[in-house]
């Protein structure tokens, strides 16, 4: 195998040029793909740590006792929540090493697991800490509102509850507070690359990005939803047996609870572990690769703030 970086691709264009969306999106999914093997070995600590805390989580909910208290649930969803951030921050923080290995121009096959976890990995990973620690705090807020607005509105008689299916006031309250969330969600995609990426004070560098965030609205949500549409298409196809094995574990579960009697054999439940590992293992891949087009947008817009300093200067 040829272990050179010369031959043409995406790791040899330069990290701070001008791009579409969709070259951000396919140099991003380049960077991933043509040095797959390598990047997957530098990856295989976080890579193992997610998977194990993704497989635990979906077990876990495959398998969690249905008549429990709302305030057993609200633990339990809380625990979910602390589990998933370990191995979405690690994951984070190894894809901005990637691309400062990219950026750097560094020949790929050189890099070894000290130069991957140094000291620059543990702030990034502060920095995905930071982060992502202001989003879920925000979610878990506009849940808390969102559900006392429902409440309230379902003990007013002209929207009586409803216990079967999802009420009106329910569906209207939920649309508005997930568009509220995206909306400010955005913003932070670019907060997280300024934060990740340059080397400056990091709450300096967190209101810089979020500014920029705003700024490039509407193309950082376009760049989000191409992402996302491939990842889903993606996700159908790899992950199809994962969803199929949990909604029967789920079933036999609840069918159990129900009092009916379930014949699933004992090693029903360690084929499901293996196959949402195998599955997990899949989820943080495409994780990895879904953070490279926002950085690569971020440097396509550093590119153009400087155009457009120098075009004003020669004005």
């Amino acid at each position: 195998m040829d272990n050179s970086d010369n031959n043409k691709s995406a790791w040899n264009e330069p990290f701070f040029k001008e791009r579409t969306i969709g070259k951000c999106v396919s140099d991003g999914i380049s960077l991933i793909s043509n040095r797959f093997w390598k990047i997957i070995k530098l990856a295989l600590p976080v890579i193992a740590l997610a998977a194990l805390c993704i497989t635990a989580v979906t077990f876990v909910f495959c398998n969690a006792e249905l008549e429990i208290s709302v305030s057993e649930n609200a633990v339990l969803y809380g625990l979910m929540i602390c589990v998933l951030l370990i191995p979405i921050i690690l994951l984070t923080a190894f894809a901005y090493r990637c691309v400062d290995v990219y950026k750097e121009r560094l020949n790929i096959f050189s890099i070894g697991y000290k130069y991957i976890y140094n000291k620059e990995f543990g702030k990034k990973t502060l920095v995905a800490f930071i982060i992502f620690g202001i989003a879920a705090a925000g979610l878990v807020c506009i849940s808390l509102i969102e559900s006392s607005l429902i409440n309230l509105f379902s003990a007013d008689d002209a929207f009586p509850q409803q216990h079967y299916g999802i009420s009106p006031v329910s569906l209207i309250v939920f649309t508005f507070f997930a568009i509220l969330f995206v909306i400010f969600y955005v913003p932070l995609i670019m907060a997280l690359n300024v934060m990740m990426i340059n080397n400056s004070q990091i709450w300096s560098d967190f209101k810089k990005g979020y500014a920029l965030g705003w700024k490039k609205w509407g193309r950082l949500f376009a760049l989000d939803v191409m992402i996302n549409v491939i990842i889903i298409v993606m996700a159908v196809f790899l992950l199809a047996p994962a969803y199929v094995i949990s909604i029967m574990q789920h079933s036999a579960t609840l069918s159990r609870l129900q009092g009916d009697a379930v014949d699933i054999p004992g090693y029903f439940s360690i084929i499901t572990l293996l196959i949402l590992f195998f599955s997990s293992v899949l989820c943080t891949i495409i994780f990895i690769t879904k953070v490279l087009p926002h950085a690569l947008f971020y440097a396509n817009v550093v590119c153009e703030d400087k155009q457009d300093d120098n075009n004003n200067v020669e004005k």
